[in-house]
């Protein structure tokens, strides 16, 4: 079965799943909704056969219900439907309510509700803005991670709103936040535009900007995403790495990969860490981009480089 027609069924048991309990739509009856919401996707995350569970997991299922539960709150209450601020304190309810279980399916759905209405227009992302980033700003891991999905709409439905206040995230004092960009900017299937040398001139400027933060989480997260673009549009990425090690004044010797943080000092160290993290994949797969990448990041990174054993990228490194 393809996977449209097995969300559009998830979609459609799920509505009668809604309509069959009542669920409540009230802020304060969130616990109510969230217990009959949690059974519902445990049910269907069991129907799942095994071999599925990774590519179709909770987050797969999370989608579709989603977007009934969407379908749904505006059936029950089409006037407030229309304000944000009903929405929003539904989506932070549902979000609140203490879940311990191994999925937290409540912090998904809710997550992935309010993103049905921000892909409606940059005027609810805006009005929905503070709870995302204060989701994106969670102690707690996944719930960040879930916190990418209004952004990634937005990014790929109205870049020109949004990527201005992506402008103003870098400003925060909260490195979650701060990496919230980078993440949120990285070249995935749903905002291929992002691959386009010609059109992602704004998104490598907010890289730039942070390849200097303070916090190795978003440096590191600013390499992955070199990373990915590497694989679309490799000489735009040698050329940005190669200007990044120009502007800090660095020399590039054979050892240059291979060398200390005393050596080079704390801030062109962090940045070779960077573009090892972003030159990485053209490394491995790019033979013929050798010697550019060897005029970036010396010899040493080009033979000795191993993601997983040599990282220090140093001669005769059996692991780092």
């Amino acid at each position: 079965m393809g996977s449209d027609a097995t969300r559009a069924k998830i979609e459609a048991r799920a509505a009668v799943r809604w309509r069959a309990a009542r669920l409540p739509v009230d802020p304060a009856a969130a616990p109510i909704a969230h217990a009959t919401i949690c059974r519902f996707l445990d049910e269907e995350y069991a129907g799942l056969p095994e071999k599925e569970r990774v590519g179709k997991g909770a987050v797969f299922i999370c989608r579709p219900a989603a977007a009934s539960l969407a379908a749904y709150f505006r059936e029950r209450d089409p006037g407030q439907a229309t304000q944000p601020a009903r929405v929003i304190a539904f989506a932070a309810a549902l979000h609140g309510v203490p879940d311990t279980r191994p999925r937290p399916f409540g912090k998904y759905i809710a997550v992935f509700f309010l993103a049905e209405f921000t892909k409606l227009s940059p005027d609810w992302f805006a009005a929905c803005e503070p709870l995302i980033l204060a989701w994106a700003s969670s102690p707690d891991w996944e719930a960040r991670e879930m916190a990418l999905e209004p952004l990634l709409h937005a990014v790929r439905r109205y870049p020109e709103a949004v990527l201005p206040r992506c402008r103003e995230w870098l400003r925060s004092p909260d490195e979650n936040v701060r990496r919230f960009v980078a993440e949120g900017l990285r070249p995935r299937a749903g905002t291929r535009w992002l691959r386009d040398p010609a059109r992602n001139a704004p998104v490598l400027a907010i890289l730039r900007e942070l390849r200097h933060d303070p916090a190795e989480y978003v440096r590191k997260s600013v390499g992955n995403n070199l990373k990915d673009l590497s694989k679309y549009m490799p000489g735009a990425v040698l050329d940005l790495a190669a200007g990044w090690i120009r502007d800090e004044g660095i020399r590039v010797a054979p050892d240059l990969a291979s060398r200390s943080k005393a050596d080079l000092g704390a801030g062109a160290f962090a940045l070779v860490w960077i573009l090892k993290q972003g030159l990485r994949w053209l490394r491995d797969r790019s033979p013929g981009l050798h010697g550019r990448i060897a005029a970036i990041l010396g010899d040493d990174f080009v033979r000795y480089f191993d993601e997983k054993k040599n990282r220090g990228a140093r001669p005769g490194a059996d692991s780092d």
